[in-house]
């Protein structure tokens, strides 16, 4: 048999515990993760090598990592790209700018839900696909908003008729082009309550998460042949959106609850069309004319991440839009909303 080992390493020694030596690191180091070295290099254990190997400790993928807060989009993405191409367990990094956020809440998410309600073009559904919805909308929306409030349609009245509304729906029964206006909705709803600083009613936040889960499933692959060309740009591009918008409120969310919200690797990738004028277009023949001055392309996609490295935080002047400038906002800062 091998020798005994016949010292402790420096760690265990200095804090006075037992130390059960091997290689790399005793168990007490591995576990604290503390640095483990020895005056004389230990045997593994006090087995032979072929009956017991040695043992290390691999973190768990679900044990927390260091508690690091990361202050922008473009430092959290950083260490998200670090930590998938290193041998280290990969990690959703943490991020919380309290100034950030309260610039994008005032400049633009706290008009989303009275624009929704109204049935009018958000950053994220346009009002074609609003107005269409016949068998989801609420005759109570249109009643109910009076321009001589404060705060239109985000009275808590307001909220728990629409909550009644939503939960009463049979989605699975839905059109994708009617269920995609209900859902947005729903984001209004939540995104009221977080910005009226309410309590989230846990009943919303099982809808969401189911209606999430059905937006995903039910994402199709083609669209009718009765749309016209802009009919589908509308529905494909809100779409496109949507996938941005589910991002953002569950990070508002989280926020809301938890005073910072985790980094979703690979949003960067999300595809969009971000030419400046065809989101913006209220009929067909504007968004025609728009498309010409690009070129007569009807569909032209770039991903976040090639549209933030287009330029810096300046708005961009074929790429422009209210979307366009709440990402720019949201990566750069404060150096964004001065320029905007």
């Amino acid at each position: 048999m091998p020798p005994s080992l016949r010292k402790a390493c420096h760690s265990c020694t200095i804090a006075k515990r037992r130390c059960v030596p091997q290689l790399p690191q005793c168990t007490r180091c591995a576990e604290k993760g503390l640095r483990c070295t020895y005056d004389l290099e230990p045997v593994t254990n006090l087995e032979t090598g072929s009956s017991c190997p040695p043992q290390t400790i691999a973190q768990s993928p679900w044990e927390p990592l260091s508690p690091i807060i990361f202050d922008s989009v473009a430092s959290a993405h950083e260490a998200a790209v670090h930590s998938f191409t290193s041998d280290r367990q990969e990690m959703l990094p943490v991020m919380a700018n309290q100034e950030t956020l309260m610039m994008v809440v005032e400049r633009y998410l706290r008009f989303i839900p009275l624009l929704t309600f109204q049935q009018r073009t958000t950053p994220y559904i346009h009002s074609q696909l609003l107005l269409a919805s016949k068998r989801t909308s609420a005759s109570v929306v249109l009643l109910d908003i009076d321009g001589s409030e404060a705060t239109p349609g985000t009275n808590a009245a307001f909220l728990k008729r629409m909550q009644q509304h939503l939960l009463s729906l049979k989605v699975e029964q839905l059109t994708f082009t009617e269920f995609l206006p209900a859902f947005h909705t729903l984001a209004a709803v939540l995104l009221s309550f977080v910005l009226n600083l309410d309590r989230l009613p846990p009943i919303l936040l099982d809808l969401w998460a189911t209606w999430t889960n059905h937006f995903h499933t039910t994402l199709p692959r083609t669209l009718s042949s009765d749309l016209s060309a802009w009919q589908a740009w509308c529905t494909a591009e809100s779409a496109r959106r949507t996938f941005l918008y589910i991002l953002l409120l569950e990070g508002i969310v989280e926020t809301s609850q938890k005073g910072y919200c985790h980094y979703r690797p690979m949003v960067e990738s999300l595809p969009l069309d971000v030419r400046t004028g065809l989101w913006e277009a209220e009929t067909e023949e504007e968004w025609q004319a728009a498309v010409a001055i690009h070129g007569g392309v009807e569909s032209e996609l770039i991903s976040w991440a090639e549209f933030i490295g287009s330029g810096g935080p300046e708005p961009r002047q074929c790429y422009d839009g209210m979307l366009q400038r709440m990402l720019l906002m949201i990566h750069f800062g404060k150096a964004a909303a001065d320029l905007q």
